[in-house]
């Protein structure tokens, strides 16, 4: 679920989750990992979120709404 909303947030802005990736400083190893079902740690996931201004439980799946409640 992760890497669905990565890649289609990715997609939204016209990038790549390699891209996004080595903007934010960390291995693209990381990706394959998480194709295959793995989830980032909490510090990947926030900075990832942050990125694209949605909450961590939209990125993790866990809701459809994108944004944090104010």
């Amino acid at each position: 679920m992760f890497f669905d909303n990565f890649k289609m947030l990715c997609n939204e802005k016209n990038t790549t989750p390699t891209t996004v990736i080595k903007q934010l400083g960390y291995s693209t190893s990381k990706i394959t990992a998480w194709k295959n079902g793995s989830s980032p740690n909490i510090d990947i996931a926030s900075k990832i979120a942050d990125y694209f201004g949605v909450s961590l439980d939209y990125l993790a799946g866990r809701t459809d709404k994108k944004f944090p409640p104010k």
